[in-house]
């Protein structure tokens, strides 16, 4: 799974390239669009890994959207709390390049069955994935 980098250089991989051309990203705005993606697990209860990906499509580098906060929907529920931004290091996200957002949804994700997520950022709204977790104890 692609993780929070502090230096920035997972946008360089070759999964990520592919990923950039062939995905279902989210609804774009003239800045920026969003892609989620699944946990390599479907269970619960334990840690839900996923991960965010924000890719700057606009004419000009955003000084500050490392540290902007943005919203998970969760079977239809927000959840601010969830987003991690940044606080420290270097808040711009070039032209071109991209950022990750990874985070835990086990704090809304704790029950077996299905479930729906997606994540909105300054407008942009991801893909919304739709998956079936099950219960690990059985």
């Amino acid at each position: 799974m692609i993780t929070n980098s502090a230096h920035s250089d997972h946008d360089r991989l070759p999964e990520l390239a592919l990923l950039r051309l062939t995905a279902q990203w989210g609804a774009p705005t003239d800045q920026i669009r969003v892609l989620v993606l699944p946990p390599d697990k479907l269970t619960v209860p334990g840690r839900i890994p996923v991960a965010a990906l924000i890719e700057n499509v606009g004419n000009r580098d955003l000084g500050a959207l490392r540290s902007t906060g943005g919203m998970w929907v969760i079977d239809g529920k927000e959840y601010p709390a969830i987003d991690r931004p940044r606080w420290d290091g270097n808040m711009n996200v070039p032209v071109n390049e991209v950022d990750v957002r990874a985070v835990d949804l086990s704090p809304a994700i704790s029950t077996p069955g299905t479930h729906s997520f997606s994540y909105r950022l300054l407008g942009a709204t991801s893909n919304q994935l739709t998956l079936e977790f099950r219960d690990l104890r059985r």
